[in-house]
C-alpha cells in the first residue's frame, strides 16, 4: 500500500501533466488561429493588390482615352479653320492619335447630319442665334486589363453677324465727344481702346479678343475724362472709373476685377475670350468685301438648315 504522501505526490504530477496537455492544445489552437489570421490577411492583401492594379488601369485607360479625343477635337478645329464644311471622307482622312502602351480600338470623328438654328446658352457668345453643326468625336482605349470608351460632341457655331452692333476683326477705337448711347454688342477681334470726352453708356456686352484699354489709342495713351458705363448681369451701369483709377489691362488685377464688377459682361484675352473668324478667303480683300460679308442672303441662296447648304458671306463662326 502505499504511503499518504505517495498518492499526494502521484496526484499533483498528474495534475501537472493534465495541465501541460491543456496548455500544449491552448497553444496549438492558437497557431492556427495565427496562421489562419496570416493566410486570410495575405489573401485580402493580394485581392487589394488586383483591385487597386485594375483600377490603376482603368484610370490610365481613361486617361488615354480623353488623350485621343483631345487630339481629334485639336485636329478638327484646325481642319474646320480652312474647310467650314468637310465631308465624311475629308473627316477619315484626319490622322489618328497613338500612344505607347495603349491600344486605340475605335477612333471616330463623325458629323451629326443637318444644321441646327438655335441660341446659344453657353461659351463667349450665349444669347445670340447661330446655325450649330455638331461633330462626334469617339476613342476607345485598350491595355491588358481594361478598356475605356470617351465621347465628345464638338459644336462649330456660324452667327450671323447683324446680331452685333459693332463687329471688328482689327484694333478698334471707341472715342465719342458727346454723350453716348449703344444697344448692341460691341466685339472686336483684337484690342478694344474705349473712352468718352463726355460719356457713353453700354447696353451690351463688351468683348474683344485682344486687351481692352480705357485710353486713346495713340503715342500719348490719354485718357478721355468722360464716363465710360457699362451695364453688368444685372443690367446695373457700372462705370470703368473706380474711384481713383480707369479700370483696364494696366491693373494687374484686371481680370478679377472686370468679373467682379461686370460679371462676364465685360471680358477679353484675359478671361479667355476666343475670335470670331470672318469666313472670307485668306487671300481676299476684306475692304472690298465689306458688302458680300453684310449683305443679308439673296432670294436665291437657300438658308434651310436641312438642305445641307447655307451661305457664309453674313456669318462669323467659332468653335
Amino acid at each position: 500500500m502505499k504511503s499518504k504522501t505517495q498518492q499526494i505526490k502521484g496526484g499533483k504530477l498528474g495534475l501537472r501533466n493534465g495541465q501541460r496537455g491543456v496548455i500544449m492544445i491552448a497553444a496549438v489552437v492558437m497557431l492556427a488561429g495565427l496562421m489562419f489570421i496570416a493566410t486570410t490577411s495575405s489573401l485580402n492583401s493580394i485581392g487589394t493588390s488586383k483591385v487597386e492594379t485594375t483600377a490603376l488601369d482603368e484610370t490610365r485607360t481613361f486617361y488615354a482615352a480623353e488623350a485621343a479625343v483631345e487630339w481629334g477635337a485639336e485636329q478638327l478645329h484646325d481642319l474646320l479653320q480652312v474647310n467650314l464644311d468637310p465631308d465624311e471622307s475629308v473627316l477619315d482622312s484626319l490622322p489618328s492619335p497613338n500612344m505607347d502602351g495603349y491600344e486605340y480600338e475605335l477612333y471616330d470623328v463623325t458629323r451629326v447630319p443637318g444644321v441646327s438654328q438655335e441660341i446659344i446658352t453657353a461659351g463667349d457668345y450665349q444669347g445670340l442665334i447661330g446655325f450649330v453643326s455638331r461633330y462626334n468625336i469617339t476613342a476607345r482605349a485598350l491595355s491588358d486589363r481594361s478598356s475605356t470608351t470617351i465621347n465628345r460632341e464638338i459644336q462649330h457655331q456660324f452667327i450671323p453677324l447683324f446680331q452685333f452692333g459693332v463687329f471688328y476683326d482689327e484694333d478698334l477705337e471707341i472715342n465719342p465727344g458727346p454723350n453716348m448711347t449703344f444697344e448692341g454688342r460691341i466685339h472686336t477681334n483684337a484690342n478694344l481702346y474705349m473712352g468718352a470726352g463726355t460719356g457713353i453708356s453700354c447696353n451690351s456686352y463688351v468683348t474683344a479678343g485682344g486687351q481692352y484699354w480705357h485710353y486713346r489709342k495713340d503715342t500719348g495713351h490719354i485718357d478721355e475724362p468722360g464716363a465710360v458705363n457699362i451695364k453688368d448681369q444685372l443690367g446695373v451701369y457700372k462705370n470703368v472709373w473706380r474711384g481713383s483709377y480707369w479700370l483696364d489691362n494696366r491693373r494687374p488685377d484686371w481680370a478679377e476685377q472686370a468679373l467682379t464688377v461686370w460679371g462676364g459682361q465685360v471680358r477679353d484675352r484675359a478671361h479667355g475670350m476666343s475670335t470670331l473668324r470672318l469666313p472670307l478667303p485668306p487671300a481676299a480683300d476684306q475692304h472690298g468685301l465689306s458688302n458680300d460679308v453684310i449683305q443679308l442672303p439673296m432670294a436665291s441662296k437657300s438658308s434651310n438648315p436641312n438642305t445641307g447648304t447655307r451661305p457664309v458671306g453674313d456669318m462669323l463662326t467659332a468653335f
